[in-house]
């Protein structure tokens, strides 16, 4: 359910990605929630991201996304799920407000977009991490 309210939420919000609001995701967010294939990551909420330039890194699960922002809010990712592993490509849309970026992704492989519906699909909402006072 929340994923499908996420996706609606995407498709109905205009905002998009260009190169000067990419720099502007620099900083460090925090995971609201994600949903791996339909089900909620628990482990994940909570989680510190930092983003620099194109990459969003999470020390406490080895993750790394190299995102690449296309026009009308497509992204696509190199994702590595831990260190040693190799990259999966990813694709998907994704959303930026002030102070919060939702990504929707699946894996971009021929095998996934011919099977029908898009494989090990991601939904995560990430909210700027608020500044000490």
């Amino acid at each position: 359910m929340k994923a499908l309210c996420l996706a609606a939420f995407l498709l109905a919000v205009p905002t998009v990605f260009a190169d000067d609001k990419a720099k502007s995701l620099d900083g460090n967010w925090v995971v609201a929630c994600m949903e791996k294939d339909g089900a909620p990551v628990a482990d994940a909420k909570d989680s510190v991201i930092t983003a620099k330039g194109n990459t969003f890194s999470c020390s406490k699960t080895g993750m790394t996304w190299k995102i690449e922002f296309a026009e009308k809010g497509v992204v696509n990712v190199q994702a590595t799920e831990g260190e040693g592993k190799a990259p999966v490509a990813k694709t998907g849309v994704a959303v930026q407000g002030n102070d919060f970026i939702a990504l929707c992704l699946h894996d971009a492989s021929a095998d996934a977009a011919t099977a029908g519906a898009p494989k090990n699909k991601c939904t995560i909402l990430l909210k700027r991490e608020a500044a000490a006072k």
